[in-house]
């Protein structure tokens, strides 16, 4: 009996040959017609690449024809179906969380100045969120901090702290003081140790957030 008669019989999708398929996939293949998985989803791939380029193409086109009437139009669905707006934001995200991780990545890189805008007007509309916010961070140092610590590796702590100051002020662009290991990460959680901080810009520190980057 062949795998994929025996895949067939136990009710299964697919099966394993063992071998290659004409493109060089090992991956599985389909019980229905022993098409490759891999292939089938390459294929999936770029009719979903086609259609969307078609789709976007239909939308500025409807646009350009139009603007106000087509704005309108999207800021009524907005209004009327809320969460059904939100819902799809959410899976066109996580269906293609990289690309736009990567966009805003970019994105913050290139715009500095609107980054910082953007987190002073922030912290001015919501005081208590922010004040939390350093309260936690503050909190966090103080847990991850070793009773052990001597004297002089506090005050090495704290020329660190001095240095990245120093930066901002010489160089005009804004220094931080990052932990290697994070504090706070679902993984692992670092300490606040001379040897476990480092000094980024406050764009890379941004961009590495509360990640664990390994070393290069």
């Amino acid at each position: 009996m062949t795998p994929r008669q025996t895949a067939k019989e136990a009710g299964l999708k697919t099966y394993r040959t063992g071998s290659p398929c004409k493109n060089g996939h090992g991956s599985d293949r389909y019980v229905s017609d022993s098409s490759c998985v891999d292939c089938a989803i390459a294929r999936g791939q770029k009719r979903y690449e086609k259609k969307s380029e078609g789709i976007k193409a239909y939308s500025r086109d409807r646009y350009h024809s139009d603007p106000d009437k087509y704005s309108a139009q999207v800021r009524l669905r907005r209004k009327n179906s809320p969460e059904k707006v939100r819902e799809e934001k959410r899976a066109e995200y996580l269906k293609h969380k990289s690309i736009y991780v990567q966009r805003a990545k970019a994105w913050r890189l290139e715009n500095p100045e609107s980054v910082r805008k953007a987190a002073r007007d922030w912290h001015k509309q919501n005081p208590e969120k922010s004040y939390a916010a350093v309260v936690k961070r503050r909190m966090a140092k103080l847990n991850r901090t070793p009773v052990w610590l001597t004297a002089e590796q506090r005050n090495e702590i704290a020329r660190v702290y001095r240095k990245a100051r120093g930066l901002t002020i010489s160089t005009g662009i804004s220094h931080q003081v990052d932990h290697v290991v994070p504090l706070r990460n679902k993984r692992v959680s670092g300490l606040h140790v001379p040897w476990n901080l480092q000094i980024l810009t406050a764009n890379q520190n941004q961009s590495k957030g509360n990640r664990l980057v390994p070393n290069e």
